[in-house]
C-alpha cells in the first residue's frame, strides 16, 4: 500500500511539473530581448547567445527556441542608440508577444566616465576604479564633477527617449507584455564609502522612477529589481572587481523574478489586460525549477517584492517620487495632445 502510494504521489508531481511547463510554453510563443550589456550577458562565459544570461534562461524555460528568440542586446547601448536601433527591429517587435528591455544604465554612467575622466585625465580600468571609489581624496573630487544639475539632464534626456521607445513598442505591438527592468544599484550593500552609496542610490533611483512612471502609462510593466539586488551588489554582481554587471547568481534571480511575475498574469478571461504594473507581493506565483545557478542555492524566501512609489521606503524614494510627479507635470504641460512617439 505504501509503495502504492508512493507511486501515485511521484506520478502527481511529475504530470503537475509537465502542466506547468505546457501552461508556460502555451502563453508564449515569441521572445525578444532589448538593452544594454546586462541583457547581452556581458561578463558570463559563453557567448550572447550561449551564457547564462536572465534572457537565455527565461528562453530555455519557456521552450522558446530558434527563430522565435532573439536578443538583440548591445553592450554599452544607452537610450538612444536603443531608439536609434528600433527601426531595424520593426518586424521583430510587431512579431513577439513577450519582450524584455533592461535600459538607462549606460545613461547614468556616462555621467560617471565624464567626472572619471575630468579628476584622472583618463578612464581607468575596472580594479582601478574600485579602488578610486574607496579613496576618499578622489571620492570628494568625483562628487564635485557629479552635480545634480547633470544627472536631471541625463534623466530628462533617458525619459523622453524612453517615451519614444514604449510609443514605437507600442504602435507595432498595441497588445504583446513588454516587461521592462528596473536598474539595480551594484554598489549596494559593497561597504562602499556612504558618499558612494548616496550617489549611485539617489540617481538610479531617479532613473527608476522616470523609468516607472514613463512605461506603465503605456501599459508596459516594471519590474523593480531594484529592490530585489538591494544588498546584494557582492554577491549578485562582479562589483568587487569593479564591475557592475550581473554575475550567474544575478541573471539567475532575475530570471526567477520575470517568471514568478508571468505566472501571475491572469488568463484573459479573468481580466481585461494581462500587462497591468504588479506592485504588490505575490503569494502564488510559480517559481522555476527547472535551472539554477552555478554552484548557488535558490533563496528561502521564494517571495519577489515589486515595490512602485507608493511603497513604504526611505527619503531616497521619497524624492525620486517627488521628481517623478514633477516630471510628468513638466511633459504634461510641455507635449502636444496625444504626444509624439515618432523616432528621430
Amino acid at each position: 500500500m505504501k509503495k502504492t502510494l508512493c507511486i501515485l504521489l511521484a506520478a502527481i508531481l511529475v504530470f503537475a511539473a509537465v502542466g506547468l511547463q505546457i501552461s508556460a510554453e502555451g502563453k508564449y510563443d515569441r521572445l525578444l530581448l532589448l538593452g544594454d550589456s546586462i541583457t547581452y550577458g556581458y561578463g558570463l562565459e559563453g557567448t550572447r547567445d550561449t551564457c547564462r544570461s536572465y534572457g537565455n534562461l527565461l528562453g530555455e524555460y519557456l521552450g522558446i527556441r530558434g527563430e522565435n528568440f532573439k536578443n538583440a542586446a548591445v553592450n554599452g547601448d544607452t537610450s538612444a542608440d536603443l531608439l536609434a536601433l528600433l527601426p531595424s527591429l520593426a518586424g521583430d517587435i510587431g512579431a513577439a508577444d513577450l519582450i524584455v528591455i533592461t535600459i538607462g544604465g549606460n545613461d547614468l554612467l556616462a555621467i560617471l566616465w565624464e567626472a572619471v575622466a575630468a579628476v584622472l585625465g583618463a578612464r581607468p580600468g575596472n580594479t582601478e576604479l574600485a579602488v578610486m571609489l574607496n579613496n576618499p581624496e578622489y571620492i570628494e573630487r568625483l562628487a564635485q564633477e557629479i552635480t545634480v544639475q547633470k544627472i536631471t539632464e541625463a534623466i530628462l534626456g533617458y525619459t523622453e527617449n524612453l517615451e519614444r521607445i514604449v510609443g514605437f513598442i507600442r504602435e507595432k505591438n498595441p497588445d504583446g507584455v513588454a516587461i521592462f527592468l528596473a536598474q539595480y544599484d551594484p554598489v549596494s550593500g559593497a561597504g562602499f564609502p556612504e558618499q558612494v552609496n548616496s550617489i549611485s542610490g539617489s540617481a538610479i533611483m531617479l532613473l527608476n522612477a522616470a523609468m516607472k512612471e514613463t512605461v506603465t502609462a503605456s501599459d508596459c510593466v516594471w519590474l523593480d529589481i531594484y529592490s530585489l539586488f538591494e544588498g546584494k551588489g557582492p554577491e549578485w554582481t562582479f562589483i568587487r572587481e569593479g564591475d557592475i554587471h550581473p554575475n550567474a547568481t544575478g541573471h539567475y534571480m532575475i530570471f526567477r523574478h520575470i517568471v514568478e511575475y508571468l505566472e501571475s498574469i491572469p488568463e484573459p478571461s479573468e481580466t481585461a489586460s494581462g500587462i497591468a504594473e504588479t506592485t504588490t507581493t505575490s503569494d502564488t506565483a510559480a517559481a522555476p525549477e527547472t535551472t539554477t545557478a552555478p554552484g548557488t542555492t535558490a533563496p528561502a524566501d521564494e517571495k519577489t517584492q515589486r515595490r512602485g512609489c507608493k511603497a513604504s521606503a526611505g527619503p531616497g524614494y521619497a524624492f525620486a517620487c517627488l521628481f517623478c510627479a514633477t516630471l510628468a507635470a513638466l511633459r504634461k504641460k510641455a507635449s502636444p495632445p496625444g504626444g509624439d512617439y515618432r523616432v528621430r
